[in-house]
């Protein structure tokens, strides 16, 4: 038996980033991940990178907003990992886990001001998964390739 074309168990590049948590860094979050893509060589088309780039300034907004609640001390650090099918950006942070409410689907038919963020992530993501790693809370989009 022979088998061919088996996906890589690890991911094929890494990039990381730090920066201050604040919504002036969101251009230089999207710069910073347009270029690792191009960088990299990853070939997508242009609603795939429009979506992954949205996706990412929408998430760090809401850390910056949530997480922080406006505090200026913070910071994000990113971890970029790109697949051999999918790219996955984890967004390390030290503020609050983002509320239980922002992470469930909002009501459509009682329009609201806010909480839709998470709801565009995961309709434009392939996943969205959250979680703590010592004092430091984390939370991954995976969009597929």
């Amino acid at each position: 038996v022979r088998v061919a074309h088996l996906p890589k168990p690890g991911p094929l590049h890494l990039a990381a980033l730090e920066c201050r948590a604040g919504l002036s860094q969101l251009a230089e979050i999207r710069e910073f991940l347009g270029s690792q893509l191009t960088r990299f060589g990853v070939t997508v088309g242009e609603v795939w990178a429009y979506e992954f780039l949205l996706a990412a300034t929408e998430l760090a907004s809401n850390l910056v907003r949530h997480a922080y609640a406006g505090k200026t001390h913070g910071y994000l650090h990113l971890l970029m990992s790109i697949y051999e099918a999918s790219v996955r950006l984890r967004f390390y942070h030290g503020g609050q886990p983002l509320p239980e409410e922002l992470r469930q689907a909002p009501e459509l038919d009682a329009p609201q001001e806010g909480g839709m963020g998470l709801f565009i992530l995961s309709q434009v993501c392939d996943g969205l998964i959250y979680g703590q790693q010592g004092p430091h809370h984390w939370v991954e989009m995976r969009k597929n390739l």
